[in-house]
């Protein structure tokens, strides 16, 4: 009689006061009438009730606890489940999702499980770098399993040298090669994790020196070459060289400048950037004396030549730039490079390298 009487109370708060007779005794079918629902399910109107509200199993053997946890109730009262089913009058029924949990063998709502913690977990992260320029930052992501509650850090070179946050910045400012390590943990245990020189600190510039040497041509100005740095991955941004152009009179010709408008320079390019020059003799001879330049470039990163041409026609005769070598200090980053004068079109990358 009491059951009857708080299922009487939950099918009357539910139904907003509607439904006050039972159908053939059962208060159950008159709510699923109400509801829409005309047949019970395997002869029960409880289960055809959690099935309309897309509950479709039980809950520890139970369609009761079941439609429970569907109001997001997950403890009886007075002893009974009906009893506070029948005190959630005006409540609005949640989405709950219900999955089977491995670790009790029994279907529950889905939140429940999520935030039952069962086991230690398995610690692990990663970094959006590895290779960092002195005085940079790298940013950490923990990606730990097993829900840990808490996260103790160890950056061997870094500053903080230890951190308790769950995805720390970290700052490198000396050369060298650095371990990092994480203990992530819960209430049921701890697990450690080192990575061995994970991190790279490197130089923050290097300064590379362009030796340029082309054939002597009338038609110079119609090209040149630019320098990219790989700023994020497919992302190219170009670098402007260092030096005012030069200029022998005579007959001998070096020159090195931004750009000589000839016709008009490609759009998306900057003259600034683009490094157009000539050496050599009106006779066509290729000069011995190379000319230099300079680019200030961050380390860690890759780096490309592009060709860059405002010759209309692409006549392979005009912006003869095609030979030059890449240096740092003494150390050739990139031989001698001797491409064919049609490789120079706009766009064309020539040669990549990585600092």
């Amino acid at each position: 009689m009491i059951i009857q009487s708080v299922i009487q109370t939950y099918v009357y708060n539910q139904s907003g006061g509607v439904v006050t007779e039972p159908v053939n005794g059962n208060w159950l079918q008159a709510y699923c009438e109400y509801l829409g629902v005309t047949e019970p399910v395997n002869a029960s109107w409880l289960q055809a009730l959690c099935l309309h509200f897309g509950i479709t199993q039980p809950l520890y053997g139970s369609w009761t606890i079941a439609l429970a946890n569907y109001y997001g109730i997950t403890q009886p009262e007075n002893g009974t489940w009906w009893y506070a089913l029948s005190q959630a009058g005006g409540v609005v029924p949640p989405s709950v999702s219900f999955i089977w949990n491995e670790n009790t063998n029994n279907w529950e709502a889905e939140t429940r499980i999520w935030d039952t913690v069962t086991v230690a977990p398995t610690a692990n992260f990663t970094s959006d770098i590895t290779m960092v320029p002195e005085g940079g930052q790298v940013q950490y992501q923990d990606t730990s399993i097993s829900q840990p509650a808490s996260w103790s850090w160890t950056f061997e070179g870094g500053t903080p040298g230890t951190s308790t946050d769950q995805n720390p910045l970290i700052t490198y400012d000396t050369i060298g090669q650095y371990d990092t390590s994480l203990e992530a943990s819960n209430v049921i245990g701890s697990n450690l994790i080192t990575k061995i020189d994970y991190i790279d600190t490197v130089s923050a510039d290097v300064t590379i020196t362009f030796e340029l040497r082309t054939e002597w041509s009338l038609y110079w100005y119609y090209g040149g070459m630019q320098l990219e740095q790989e700023v994020t991955p497919g992302v190219w941004q170009a670098l402007e060289y260092e030096g005012n152009p030069t200029w022998s009179n005579g007959a001998t010709f070096y020159k090195v400048q931004p750009y000589v408008n000839a016709g008009g320079i490609p759009a998306g390019y900057s003259a600034s950037n683009i490094m157009t020059f000539r050496s050599g003799d009106e006779s066509g001879a290729t000069d011995t004396q190379p000319i230099f330049r300079d680019i200030i470039c961050p380390a860690g990163f890759n780096y490309r030549i592009v060709g860059v041409t405002w010759n209309t026609n692409q006549d392979p005769n005009y912006a003869r730039f095609n030979r030059y070598t890449v240096l740092n200090g003494a150390t050739v980053v990139l031989p001698q490079y001797d491409g064919e004068d049609v490789d120079w079109l706009t766009g064309n990358v020539q040669q990549t390298f990585t600092l």
